[in-house]
């Protein structure tokens, strides 16, 4: 399968290098116009950090970090930004998120990054999660992806039903992909 998607995004690269030279010839003859080029680069390097784990004997779930480390090569006109997107073991998404700190309204000069994204404890429902991570850009309605890795890591979310978990007193199996331990508040009328 991975083979598969190897073939994929190396066709979907060649797509965009061709879009990208059709539209240096379009414009070729227009005043100001600079011509753009289309750079590759794998992903460095994807990795989880503090993996959730019990913080106590009541079952509290750490955060999950996955950070994403990539290298800018060149100084392009376009900010870029990192993303993720979490799957469970059904293809079910879980969520896409963006980094929206203002750092990646401005384009990236060249460097070595990394971004973790941090995931709640007691948000994701029991079971395995694949994670995808990208380095994007914005298009006018679209996200363009220009490096990413799908199924960069997986890990597996399991809920021992005690203390401070999100399940309370329910022992069986919930349904979907997030579970998350909201704040309630209740008053009687």
């Amino acid at each position: 399968m991975r083979a598969l998607h190897t073939a994929a995004t190396g066709m979907m690269a060649q797509e965009l290098n061709v879009q990208v030279i059709s539209n240096n010839i379009a414009n070729m003859r227009t005043t100001g116009y600079k011509k753009q080029r289309a750079e590759f680069q794998d992903l460095l390097y994807e990795k989880i950090s503090r993996v959730g784990t019990q913080t106590s004997d009541q079952g509290t779930v750490l955060p999950v970090g996955i950070e994403i480390g990539f290298t800018v090569l060149e100084w392009k006109e376009i900010p870029i930004f990192p993303k993720v997107k979490l799957v469970d073991q059904r293809g079910d998404v879980a969520f896409n998120a963006i980094d929206t700190s203002s750092r990646w309204h401005e384009p990236t000069p060249p460097g070595e990054y990394a971004a973790t994204a941090w995931i709640p404890g007691n948000l994701l429902n029991e079971g395995l999660i694949s994670v995808q991570v990208a380095i994007c850009s914005f298009g006018a309605t679209t996200i363009h992806h220009h490096a990413g890795c799908i199924d960069a890591v997986s890990f597996h979310v399991q809920d021992p039903a005690e203390g401070d978990s999100a399940r309370g007193r329910f022992t069986g199996q919930w349904k979907g992909v997030v579970r998350p331990m909201l704040e309630w508040t209740t008053e009687e009328r």
